[in-house]
């Protein structure tokens, strides 16, 4: 569980290196949109396939009834066409309900880690909010803070595949957006660096990984940070606690979480082949977005039982 760690290292230094590369006009403006294509069967899509596995095992120590697997299974799929459907309806409100829910799942999964890895080191309830607050906040307006541009490019075009009346996110640009983003993240990584500093000890490698993570999102654009912490950092960490619940092998897992993918990736060929693309890479990206969210809210649930069943917030 501890070599985890390691990866705040490797992302740092992914960032710096390739933040160079950009700078030096060394890589092409494609080569930003690869680790949303890696998230596709790497780490990303599949981090969620296995979900159903998941809320089965919660059932123990009791036995599940024997229809707890085909309920579980359809509850998650009807859930996701749903979210799918109101994509068509109130594109708007789904593109800003994602970003919330995303910023609120992406933190408590860092939370569960720090907190699993050291309950002491988070003791105060209190202090486990601002923790996950924060961490959530950092992929979401760090890359609002450093490329709003990009930001309102994807939100625009994210939401006018769904709707024919173009949705316009000027405001994500405005001077008054981005500082109001940053002295939110400042006020919350203050907040959480006094929390720590009552057991710096035991809080140094979270206070490492939140400014490395900060650095990471500060460096990179934004399409690329937050693809591969979406795949290599959430969906890896996601996956290597799956694998210690259920003693999970790599091959086991790979074997268990393939059909999900598979209807997951179908999904996407399906929405894809529905709405209008240009071919250029926002709207490609919007609809793997849009994908992700209907996934993102069954997904969130079956997780937030599993942080309960842990005792994240006794």
């Amino acid at each position: 569980m501890r070599r985890e760690s390691g990866w705040v290292v490797v992302l740092v230094f992914s960032a710096i290196l390739i933040g160079l590369a950009e700078i030096g006009g060394l890589l092409p403006n494609y080569w930003w949109y690869v680790p949303w294509g890696l998230s596709l069967v790497l780490f990303g899509l599949p981090h969620g396939a296995i979900d159903h596995e998941v809320v089965v095992r919660l059932w123990q120590p009791q036995p599940p009834p024997g229809w707890a697997m085909p309920v579980t299974l359809a509850a998650y799929l009807l859930l996701s066409l749903v979210v799918l459907g109101g994509w068509f309806a109130a594109p708007v409100v789904l593109f800003s309900g994602f970003i919330a829910l995303t910023a609120a799942h992406w933190g408590l999964a860092d939370l569960w880690w720090s907190w699993h890895r050291d309950p002491l080191a988070l003791a105060s309830r209190l202090h486990r909010i601002i923790f996950a607050l924060w961490r959530g906040a950092l992929p979401m307006l760090m890359p609002l803070v450093v490329d709003p541009r990009f930001y309102r490019v994807v939100a625009e075009s994210t939401c006018n595949l769904f709707t024919r009346e173009p949705s316009v996110f000027a405001w994500l640009e405005s001077d008054a957006t981005r500082q109001s983003a940053l002295a939110f993240l400042v006020t919350l990584g203050t907040a959480d660096f006094a929390f720590s500093c009552r057991a710096l000890r035991r809080n140094a490698l979270n206070l490492a990984e939140g400014l490395g993570l900060a650095l990471f999102f500060g460096v990179l654009p934004a399409i690329a940070s937050i693809g591969f912490y979406f795949a290599f950092w959430h969906g890896l960490r996601h996956i290597l606690r799956l694998r210690e619940m259920a003693k999970f092998s790599w091959l086991r897992f790979i074997g268990t979480a393939t059909p999900a993918t598979i209807v997951a990736l179908v999904m996407l060929g399906l929405l894809a082949w529905r709405v209008p693309l240009n071919g250029s890479g926002e709207p490609i990206l919007g609809v793997y977005l849009a994908l992700i969210a209907a996934l993102t809210v069954p997904h969130a649930l079956v997780v937030t039982w599993q942080d309960l069943r842990d005792g994240l917030w006794r």
